[in-house]
């Protein structure tokens, strides 16, 4: 898990770095989103596994909280991205995409 939570933090700095591209940003941040969406489904497979194979019912709830958790987030950085992509001149929109980002993903 820490190998894929290594992978997922590294596709969304990916993403930050493309869509901060001002010139080229829509061509660099399909890529990248894709290596991002990659990232997360090796996370959250990895994830379901782990709880799927745990017997502790409280190891259990808290892997399935913390993947909530890490979709919520998922969530909320790529719509910062999509809002950067369509108005880069929007007040913040690098700013919030650069909180976004400084999540972390771990279990």
């Amino acid at each position: 898990m820490n190998t894929r939570a290594a992978d997922l933090n590294q596709a969304t700095t990916d993403v930050v770095t493309a869509a901060g591209a001002p010139d080229d940003a829509h061509r660099r941040v399909a890529p990248a989103s894709g290596r991002f969406s990659r990232a997360y489904e090796d996370f959250i497979d990895g994830g379901l596994e782990m709880a799927g194979v745990t017997q502790d019912t409280n190891t259990q709830t808290q892997i399935v909280t913390g993947l909530r958790s890490v979709s919520m987030v998922s969530s909320r950085f790529l719509m910062a991205t999509k809002s950067l992509l369509v108005d880069p001149a929007a007040p913040n929109a690098k700013n919030q995409l650069t909180q976004a980002a400084r999540f972390g993903f771990t279990l």
